[in-house]
């Protein structure tokens, strides 16, 4: 290997590009079937990137143009822009860039995209003279995948008025724009882009048509995102119904969304982890058991039972009383995280199941998941009412250790389990360490106080939280 390939592949920063010239983009070079070719392959394939740049770089002549896609689609799943950066620093100096069809080019603009590097990207593109739309494509991915929205929508500007060079945007440039209007909440932009798809046939793709649901949801209109969808009919897949059932949850629509859920479910198909969830909440909040049991053997059919998904269930059985229900889902858990413990506890809490929600914390502390501050509210509650001040002591103490009983509602919890217990000596200590205190903390150690026939004082802190501005109850 030369020395100047040798500095180049070891360069830790973006080499000035040389222009590219015009020629139409062939996405896919023809495939090249030589042993290099295959133990790149297989290395990439393996995920072993280190081996694949020193097969790269031990070629005496220029890489084929297939492998460095191959290493930069490597180092893009693996974001590792370093690797990243001297790849395109070993391509500047094997004049690999200086091919016809910017194959190379638009790879390492993906890869920068995916990297999270979208100034390099950027850097990159500005410097080619012949721009292809898969080209437009990978700057507005990246903008969008950095978050910056309004950026990607610029480029995509800049797209529309660079199309007398003969760059139209294609399906997978409409829907990544149309991404962007919903997460910037420009639906006038993105009903100009639905526009552009009706003229130009895309609207028929079920990719472009998702996006547009998506996006008119997101924005609110959701009767627009519907008409979409309806319009769809026999191209819905599984996106649309949960990109339109999606929609109506996050527009407060429930029993529409219920409504498409039983029709998804009688088309057969299956909601993703996200809109399930979603639906479950629904559920929840309007007490329908029994369309919660029918989403519950719907995921157990399809076989996608998610830690999400059986936490939302978990939540669903507990706010319609089915304890039983609840801690067969927990046991089925095979991955229990904290929301899955911390669920089952407050079932037994919410239920009235107070003993059992102690009992249940010998469970939790036995699989090495130790009381976060949710817990210690549950066990706060359940101790309070079984009046258990040794057992609530030893609940503080934990709290105390883990520097939770200084939150507020931590701390509201404990004042109310002390309260419960008829101890007002701890209930003043727990009121002076916390940091914030709320028309709650005011109230409960008032009522503490009066509680022991210390009226007085009851007073005093009533006249306290009127002086610190707190709304309290006559």
């Amino acid at each position: 290997m030369s020395v100047r390939l040798q500095r180049a592949s070891m360069a830790t920063t973006v080499l000035s590009l040389p222009p590219i010239p015009c020629n139409r983009f062939s996405p896919t070079p023809p495939a090249i079937s030589s042993p290099d070719h295959t133990s790149l392959k297989q290395l990439c394939k393996e995920g072993n990137l280190r081996q694949a740049l020193r097969l790269l770089a031990s070629r005496g002549s220029p890489p084929p143009q297939d492998h460095y896609g191959l290493v930069l689609d490597l180092i893009a799943a693996k974001k590792a822009a370093a690797q990243g950066v001297q790849v395109h620093a070993h391509a500047v100096a094997a004049g690999s860039l200086d091919g016809d069809d910017g194959f190379v080019a638009t790879k390492l603009l993906f890869m920068y995209g995916k990297c999270g590097r979208v100034e390099d990207a950027r850097r990159l593109f500005d410097g080619m003279s012949v721009r292809t739309v898969f080209s437009w494509n990978a700057l507005i991915g990246a903008y969008l995948s950095s978050g910056s929205a309004g950026e990607a929508l610029g480029v995509y500007g800049a797209m529309r008025g660079s199309a007398a060079l003969g760059v139209t945007p294609d399906g997978c440039t409409l829907a990544s724009v149309l991404k962007a209007c919903g997460v910037a909440g420009d639906g006038r932009c993105g009903r100009e882009v639905h526009g552009l798809a009706v003229k130009s046939g895309l609207d028929v793709s079920t990719l472009v048509a998702n996006a547009l649901i998506a996006m008119y949801a997101r924005c609110g209109m959701l009767d627009s995102a519907v008409r979409v969808f309806e319009w769809l009919h026999d191209g819905r897949d599984v996106a649309s119904w949960n990109s339109v059932i999606s929609g109506c949850l996050q527009n407060g629509m429930f029993l529409k969304a219920l409504d498409l859920f039983r029709g998804m479910q009688r088309a057969g198909l299956s909601m993703n982890s996200y809109t399930a969830v979603g639906v479950l909440q629904v559920c929840t909040e309007l007490a329908q058991l029994n369309l919660g049991r029918e989403l519950h053997a719907a995921i157990l059919k399809c076989g996608s039972e998610a830690s999400i998904q059986c936490n939302a269930l978990l939540v669903m059985y507990t706010k319609c009383g089915r304890v039983d229900s609840a801690l067969r889902v927990f046991h089925e858990i095979d991955e229990k995280d904290y929301i899955s413990w911390n669920s089952m506890l407050s079932c037994y809490v919410q239920n009235g199941l107070y003993v059992e929600a102690i009992k249940f914390l010998g469970e939790m502390l036995e699989g090495g998941f130790q009381p976060d501050y949710a817990c210690i509210v549950s066990l706060c509650s359940a101790v309070g009412h079984l009046g258990w001040l040794i057992k609530g002591r030893e609940v503080h103490a934990y709290a105390i250790k883990q520097r939770l009983d200084t939150d507020t509602q931590v701390g509201n919890t404990l004042l109310d389990m002390y309260m419960k217990c008829c101890y007002l000596e701890y209930a003043v200590r727990v009121f002076d360490r916390m940091r914030i205190k709320d028309h709650i903390s005011w109230t409960t150690i008032s009522t503490c106080y009066a509680q022991s026939s210390r009226h007085f004082e009851a007073l005093e802190k009533f006249r306290e939280a009127l002086e610190e501005g707190i709304k309290m109850d006559p």
